[in-house]
C-alpha cells in the first residue's frame, strides 16, 4: 500500500476507503466508532478503530489505532491509500535519502 509520512497527522496510521478494500478491511471499519472530524481537506466522517497489526518492513505494531477517512479531492491522500501518522513516526528516526529516492525509518 503506498502511504504519506503525515508528521503533522495526530494519529498511528490513517486507512482510506481504497485501503480498507484493497486489505480487506472492511469488519474492522464497520466496528470502528463513527465521529466527526476536520483538518486539512475540510469537515468529514471520520472513523476510529483498530487492525489487529501494522507491519512496515520488519517493523511491526501490534493492534494500532486506526482512523479511516474519506478526503477532498485537493488532498495529498488522492496519491496514496493510507497514511503514517506522529503517533507511528515518534519511535522512529527517519531518514531521507532524497538522491536515492529512498526513506529509512530506524528505532
Amino acid at each position: 500500500m503506498r502511504a504519506l509520512l503525515d508528521t503533522g497527522g495526530n494519529y498511528e496510521l490513517l486507512l482510506t476507503p481504497q485501503a480498507v478494500t484493497h486489505l480487506g478491511l472492511e469488519k474492522e471499519f464497520k466496528e470502528a466508532k463513527i465521529l466527526s472530524g476536520g483538518g486539512y481537506a475540510g469537515q468529514q466522517e471520520i472513523r476510529l478503530g483498530h487492525v489487529s497489526r501494522l507491519s512496515i518492513g520488519s517493523f511491526t505494531a501490534n493492534a494500532p489505532d486506526v482512523v479511516f477517512a474519506t478526503f477532498g479531492k485537493d488532498s495529498p491522500f488522492k496519491l496514496a491509500e493510507g497514511g503514517l501518522g506522529t503517533f507511528f513516526l515518534k519511535d522512529f528516526v527517519i531518514t531521507f535519502d532524497y538522491r536515492h529516492k529512498l526513506i529509512a525509518l530506524r528505532k
